[in-house]
C-alpha cells in the first residue's frame, strides 16, 4: 500500500513538469517632463524647392538655378519613456495550486493518522500496524506540496504586471517658416539638359550657374511650315517657335524649359524664361 501511493505522489509531481506559460503584452508611451526646460534648440531644414532662371543667347543657355528652402525649429525635450507589461498565465498556474493543496492535505493526514498507511505486522501478541511508513509517507507528500505550491508562487509573481521606466529624449517640432536665409544658390548640382533626343550634361558652379551649348539645326523638331515666307519674292526669316525640354536636377528634380528656335531670333534679344520644381 505505501507503495502504491509513493507512485501517486511522484506521478502527481511529474504532472508539474513545466511552470505556466505567461503571455506578455505591451505598451509604450513617451511622455515629456513636466515644467522641465528645453535640452538644445536648433533649426532644420524641412522644404526645399528649386527654381531654374535661363538666359538663350543663340546657341547658348545660361541657367543659374537657385533653392528655396523652409525652416523648422526643433526643440529637444527630457522625457520619460514608459513600457507597461502586461502579463497573463494559462490555466496551469490553477493546477499547480490545486495539486498543491491536494498533497498538502495528504501530508496533513498523513501526519494526523499515520497507522491507516501502516503495512500490518504480526507479532507474538497479533497485529501491529507501525507508524514509521505514514510518517514517511506524509513527508514525502510535504515535501512535493511545498514543491508545487513553489512553482504555483514563482509563476504568480511571474504573472504580475511590470511598469519599466526611463529617460530619453523627445523632439517637439515647431511651424515651419522662412529660414534665415530662405534662398541660396544651388552649387554643385549635376545637371542634365534633355530636348527631344539630345542629352547635354553639367554641374553648377558656387554660384549655382552654369552653361550648355544647344543642339544643331539636324535635331531640331520639324516646324508645321517647313518653307520660309516670302516678301516680294524675297525669304524672310523663319518664324520663331518654341523647343520644349526637361532640367534634370540630380536624380529626383526636374524643371521644364523652353528654348527658341532658331537661334538667330535670339542673338541680339536674349530669351529668359523661369520655373519651379516641385516641393521636397
Amino acid at each position: 500500500m505505501a507503495t502504491r501511493w509513493s507512485c501517486l505522489a511522484v506521478a502527481a509531481s511529474l504532472g508539474l513538469g513545466g511552470c505556466a506559460q505567461i503571455s506578455v503584452s505591451h505598451e509604450l508611451r513617451t511622455l515629456p517632463v513636466a515644467g522641465a526646460r528645453p535640452l538644445s534648440i536648433e533649426r532644420r531644414v524641412v522644404e526645399r524647392q528649386l527654381e531654374a532662371r535661363w538666359v538663350q543667347r543663340g546657341d547658348t543657355l545660361a541657367v543659374e538655378l537657385i533653392e528655396h528652402r523652409r525652416c523648422q525649429v526643433v526643440e529637444r525635450v527630457a522625457a520619460v519613456r514608459e513600457e507597461r507589461q502586461t502579463r497573463r498565465a494559462d490555466g496551469a498556474i490553477y493546477w499547480e495550486y490545486g495539486v498543491a493543496a491536494v498533497l498538502l492535505g495528504l501530508a496533513a493526514f498523513s501526519f494526523a493518522r499515520p497507522d491507516l498507511f501502516a503495512v500490518p505486522e504480526a507479532t507474538d501478541m497479533g497485529e501491529r500496524r507501525a507508524p514509521r511508513t505514514g510518517y514517511a509517507l506524509g513527508g514525502v507528500f510535504a515535501g512535493l506540496g511545498a514543491g508545487a505550491l513553489g512553482v504555483g508562487i514563482y509563476d504568480s509573481v511571474r504573472a504580475r504586471d511590470r511598469v519599466l521606466r526611463s529617460d530619453t529624449v523627445i523632439l517637439r517640432p515647431g511651424p515651419a517658416a522662412d529660414c534665415d536665409e530662405p534662398s541660396l544658390p544651388a552649387s554643385q548640382r549635376r545637371l542634365e539638359l534633355r530636348l527631344g533626343e539630345y542629352r547635354s550634361h553639367a554641374v553648377t558652379d558656387l554660384e549655382g550657374r552654369a552653361r550648355f551649348l544647344l543642339p544643331g539645326p539636324a535635331l531640331w523638331p520639324a516646324a508645321e511650315d517647313e518653307a520660309p515666307p516670302e516678301l516680294d519674292g524675297v525669304a524672310t526669316r523663319p518664324t520663331a517657335r518654341r523647343w520644349s525640354g526637361v532640367l534634370q536636377v540630380g536624380l529626383q528634380r526636374s524643371v521644364m524649359v523652353e528654348v527658341v528656335l532658331p537661334y538667330e531670333h535670339t542673338a541680339l534679344v536674349p530669351s529668359t524664361g523661369a520655373a519651379m520644381s516641385g516641393p521636397t
